[in-house]
């Protein structure tokens, strides 16, 4: 046997070492050379970033390769798309022997909109080699700066600014308790500090004669009254959300059910105010100013000491007791109820609780300078803008010194240097400028965040109009090109790519400034949507998304309004689906944002991140 295999071992080799003679030789094969792109200008101006900004309507596109392309796999390898939305035609001619290819749309593209220019890598030389390595841009196309409305001068501007931002309050108030809502999209929460500042927007549009005198006192008689008949007070103090239809506490979060004393003050600077300005004699308003003042000497400040310690608590629960254990301390936008506190007829703080509690005895002193403005109180770079509002709505700064501050010095610091970060732009965000500047607390694509020079992600620009004007009145300028009826006052977040969300309703914009208003299906409302991603194309112009939020159509004692946080739609033609899916109604926590990851594996699976700090992950199949 060992024989046998020797035997044909022999005969391989002596098969493989014979070899007839070759007459005709193979030539050596050369080497194809290797086919890159060398480089991409848009405008003549060359990048290398995946994402540009500011590209005018009629850009040219220039890319270079290594060497000449073959014109036949230019279409198919080489895509212009809006994100998301449809195919861009464009125009194709050739530059230096065939090695540059330049694209031009054929009509403008929209302004403030994403585009994806992708070049893939079966693209071709002539020589027959593919493309080494493909590319993919990013642009986002420049505002579109003429004027979409009449130019008025700057008084009539800020009237039209004033008379918007009391429409808010005006129109989203609550039909039964006429209290201001958290959001236009909020359904029957509302909100009782929010519900001060609306107090005092329409005492501002009785004056402004906006509305009547009668108008504004049956709005504000009717808020009374709810508080007085069916709200809930707890030591004096209302809770920061109430079903504005019942009366009912909402808790604000899981152990917050209960007085919320920060919020409390916000009300109490409107209701004091409005005790103020209705000041005749008639039986409605002598009754409003009844009401009011009960309502005021009822708060029991110094409980808020929790055992009669020098400083206020912030919050106090039923149930829960003072587990929340927040001290009120400055410096924030807090100052109101310390200032409501020491003014209490019937339950004042001493002096000693304002110094220890809210000054910490100095500790809230800065004394830093910034961009050269020496900052008196507050955080580095002073915090978001909202410290100087929303204390000082019912609290004059000019004149009003302590040991600590120069009250108007620290607001005008504080807004001017918020002002000059965001000239300076340290993060590079797109579009900061002496036009548009200011940082401050609002929603944007992934939740609530109050904004701030140290917490700043490019998505807000606020403003703080009594203290900056002349720069305000710039950045007006700039946001008149968003502005419209449909919006009251100034859209919070202005980042392009994300104004268009709503919550209850879509917006479609079709980039001529003219805007279709659409209600969402009900399984849809989500108050607010604080993150949606694009899950899966099904037919040619229809895209299915899963969008995450509060469902706020529940009722009111299972807590946040949280029923349905995930839900699935499809958009198609401008109109709004909803797709039912049964396995998302499990997950019964606030959505905070959305992500699609990519596995090891090459697969995809969505995180949901939760607002009681769960991580979720989801594979969806197609």
């Amino acid at each position: 046997m060992m024989l046998k295999y020797f035997y044909l071992l022999c005969l391989i080799g002596l098969t493989c070492g014979c070899k007839k003679k070759d007459n005709n030789p193979t030539l050596p094969t050369q080497p194809t050379e290797a086919f890159i792109l060398s480089s991409l200008k848009i405008n003549e101006t060359e990048t290398n970033n995946l994402l540009v900004y500011n590209i005018n309507p009629n850009p040219t596109i220039k890319i270079s390769f290594s060497s000449p392309v073959d014109k036949v796999t230019v279409t198919g390898n080489i895509l212009f798309n809006q994100t998301p939305g449809p195919a861009v035609a464009y125009n194709v001619s050739y530059a230096d022997n065939d090695n540059t290819i330049i694209i031009q749309p054929t009509t403008p593209l929209l302004p403030i909109t994403k585009y994806t220019f992708t070049i893939s890598t079966g693209l071709q030389s002539q020589q027959k080699a593919k493309l080494k390595s493909g590319k993919i841009l990013s642009v986002i196309t420049a505002i579109d700066s003429t004027d979409k409305f009449p130019r008025i001068p700057d008084e009539q501007l800020l009237d039209l600014v004033q008379r918007q931002t009391f429409k808010y309050f005006w129109d989203f108030g609550h039909p039964i308790s006429g209290m201001s809502r958290e959001r236009n999209s909020s359904g029957d929460i509302v909100t009782t500090g929010g519900t001060g500042f609306g107090i005092m927007s329409i005492i501002v549009a009785i004056h402004r004669n906006f509305i009547t005198r009668s108008e504004g006192l049956a709005r504000i008689n009717k808020i009374v009254n709810f508080l007085k008949n069916n709200c809930t007070p707890y030591h004096g103090a209302f809770a920061h959300w109430v079903n504005g239809a019942t009366g009912a506490t909402v808790p604000f979060s899981a152990k917050d059910n209960g007085a919320d004393l920060v919020e409390t003050s916000y009300l109490m600077q409107g209701l004091l105010c409005a005790r103020q300005y209705f000041n005749t004699a008639s039986t409605d308003e002598v009754a409003l100013r009844t009401d009011i003042n009960t309502l005021w000497n009822a708060v029991e400040w110094n409980w808020f000491r929790q055992n009669d310690q020098n400083v206020l608590y912030w919050h106090w629960s039923p149930n829960y007791n003072w587990e929340m254990n927040h001290q009120v301390k400055g410096w924030n936008e807090a100052l109101i109820v310390y200032s409501s506190s020491a003014s209490s007829n019937t339950d004042s703080i001493s002096n000693i609780v304002y110094h220890n509690g809210w000054a910490s005895n100095g500790g809230m002193r800065n004394g830093n300078s910034y961009y050269g403005i020496q900052l008196p109180l507050g955080p580095t770079l002073g915090g978001p803008l909202f410290f100087a509002h929303y204390s000082f709505l019912g609290i004059n700064p000019n004149g009003l010194t302590d040991l600590y501050a120069n009250y108007l010095t620290q607001n005008t610091a504080h807004t001017q240097i918020n002002y000059n970060y965001c000239i300076a732009n340290p993060k590079g965000f797109n579009g900061y400028s002496n036009l548009v500047w200011g940082l401050t607390a609002s929603d944007e694509q992934n939740g609530y965040s109050a904004h701030a020079p140290d917490n700043d992600n490019g998505d807000e620009v606020e403003r703080s109009l009594p203290l900056l004007k002349k720069h305000y009145l710039r950045y007006a300028e700039y946001a008149g090109v968003v502005m419209k009826d449909v919006f009251y006052g100034w859209i919070d977040t202005i980042k392009p790519l994300m104004c268009e969300r709503l919550g209850s309703a879509v917006c479609y914009g079709d980039g001529k400034g003219n805007f279709t208003i659409k209600d969402l299906p009900k399984e849809l409302q989500l108050a607010p949507i604080f993150s949606f991603q694009k899950i899966h194309t099904f037919t040619p112009n229809e895209s299915t998304y899963l969008s995450g939020g509060n469902f706020f159509d529940v009722i009111p004692y299972e807590g946040r309004y949280d029923a349905q946080p995930l839900a699935l739609f499809s958009s198609r033609n401008n109109s709004i689906n909803f797709i039912p899916q049964s396995n998302l109604t499990s997950l019964k926590q606030q959505v905070r944002d959305i992500k699609w990851l990519k596995t090891a594996t090459g697969g995809n699976v969505l995180m949901v991140a939760t607002n009681n700090d769960q991580v979720l992950f989801y594979k969806f199949k197609n």
